[in-house]
């Protein structure tokens, strides 16, 4: 596909504020590396899903509460994190940033962004499909939301301490 469709860049780099950018110019995140990502978090949170599903039970309802359950504490511990996304996001070396500063997001808003992706999913995935054509590369989510996703190596962090430390924080 057109790389310069799918990999737009931009003056701002994370971390920084819009009103101190640079030269430096960054990638938002395409399709299908989002879409890879996705995959992988799907499976992750399918295992876990299915084994508490078979804890308690598989009657249509409770199964589909526990997916709730798990995608809320999954995404929005992780997106809150110092990780800035989930173990499929860095595996695919992409983060969620809040688009008017770079910054790591809320757990507040990662469960929002969490929740309002079935938004994205309604009618033919449209939400979804609009990513490539929007100049930053926002989903339907990440418009409401006002979060973006950037390409960005994450580097060496453990995952479950991230997890536990953000996890930690919210409680608290």
């Amino acid at each position: 596909m057109d790389q310069q469709v799918f990999n737009q860049t931009s003056s701002i780099t994370p971390g920084e504020t819009l009103s101190s950018s640079t030269n430096t110019a960054i990638s938002y995140a395409g399709f299908w590396r989002r879409f890879l990502a996705a995959l992988i978090d799907g499976i992750f949170m399918g295992i876990l899903s299915g084994l508490l599903g078979f804890a308690f039970g598989s009657d249509f309802i409770i199964g589909y509460a526990l997916n709730l359950i798990v995608g809320v504490i999954y995404v929005g511990v992780f997106d809150s994190s110092m990780l800035m996304g989930t173990p499929g996001k860095a595996l695919v070396g992409i983060v969620v940033v809040r688009d008017s500063n770079y910054e790591k997001l809320s757990f507040k808003t990662a469960v929002i962004r969490y929740l309002l992706k079935s938004l994205s999913a309604l009618i033919l995935f449209i939400g979804y499909l609009i990513q490539p054509f929007t100049r930053k590369r926002q989903t339907l989510h990440d418009l409401i939301t006002e979060t973006v996703v950037i390409r960005k190596d994450i580097g060496d962090i453990n995952y479950f301490k991230a997890f536990k430390e953000n996890f930690r924080a919210i409680i608290n």
